[in-house]
């Protein structure tokens, strides 16, 4: 005869006819308030349950078929980190997903880079695969725009660009040539002559700009953007010379220091002809630092001051002009 049992713990067993076989429903050993378990308005027939393999803690279930789970040995959450790796492999580094073939031995990772952390004690990389004529691309975005940097290689030209502020700063096409749209480079020159310059300092006017790559240069004088090396070249057409002219030289004037970039002796040069004429180049590096100025003067000792300097040929060939760059 079957029996239904209550025992005082409140545990309910249901035994089969032969009173040696049961079902058991058992409450927890205390309860916070009445629990009510209430079965649906149809017939229920109750299975064997799911079967799970593995018992780690932290492990990740997968399903391994029907009514099957396994606990992933090499799939690892602490509520915290995701761990996917090696047999074995432990969650332990970064704060958000760590993948791990081995352990390199570091125990630590840059805590401004840890949300995604590559781990192997040997070669370690990551893989973009794109179609043949599509981009990978890397974004970096804030709040004001999502994706305000961006390192992209383009696979239809086989070309790598880095974006920096919403524009690209580097470029290298598919025969490894390197350019910089942004980089700081400027030439000017002369928008007319200057006639009759005096015997005493002169600043040269470049009144006419080719280019100006960032727009650094401004009333006769460039502005270093950035701390660095540059380099600074210039060209000048010199005619009408005072033959009672002792001294002329060119000066870059800037914060740092004065360069003297060439100086000619001219009453040894010259005769006594109103034609005489003298073309000087002069190329400089000086370092500078971000905010320091530069430009030109030409100083003259002895002489009526009848020099002129030319600003352009007859041909629209440059003459005389001034060319800077930031080179590292």
């Amino acid at each position: 005869m079957s029996e239904i049992r209550v025992k005082s713990t409140g545990t309910i067993k249901l035994f089969e006819s032969d009173n040696t076989s049961s079902v058991t429903i058992a409450s927890p050993s205390s309860l916070s308030a009445n629990r009510t378990i209430t079965i649906p308005d149809a017939d229920v027939t109750l299975g064997a349950g799911v079967s799970l393999t593995g018992s780690t803690n932290n492990q990740v279930t997968t399903v391994t078929g029907a009514n099957a789970l396994v606990g992933e040995t090499n799939l690892i959450y602490d509520g915290t980190r995701l761990g996917v790796g090696a047999t074995g492999a432990s969650a332990d580094l970064g704060t958000g997903i760590h993948i791990k073939t081995s352990d390199n031995g570091g125990g630590s990772v840059n805590a401004s880079a840890d949300e995604l952390v590559i781990e192997s004690n040997g070669n370690a990389g990551m893989t973009i695969g794109s179609g043949s004529s599509s981009t990978g691309t890397i974004a970096f975005g804030d709040q004001a725009k999502n994706d305000i940097g961006i390192i992209e290689y383009h696979h239809n030209t086989n070309l790598m660009s880095f974006r920096t502020n919403d524009a690209d700063a580097i470029i290298i096409d598919t025969a490894g040539n390197v350019t910089k749209p942004l980089q700081p480079v400027f030439l000017v020159r002369p928008s007319s002559d200057q006639a009759s310059l005096p015997a005493s300092s002169t600043t040269v006017a470049w009144g006419a700009e080719i280019f100006d790559v960032g727009s650094n240069f401004a009333s006769n004088t460039f502005t270093a953007p950035v701390t660095g090396k540059y380099q600074f070249n210039v060209s000048l057409y010199l005619s009408n010379i005072d033959i009672d002219t002792t001294l002329f030289d060119v000066v870059m004037i800037s914060s740092n220091r004065d360069q003297r970039l060439m100086a000619m002796n001219m009453a040894k040069d010259f005769s006594a002809d109103s034609n005489n004429f003298q073309s000087m180049n002069a190329s400089t590096i000086l370092d500078m630092d971000a905010s320091d100025t530069i430009f030109v003067r030409i100083n003259i000792t002895g002489g009526g001051g009848v020099i002129r300097l030319d600003g352009q040929a007859p041909s629209s060939a440059f003459y005389t002009a001034w060319s800077g760059a930031l080179i590292c």
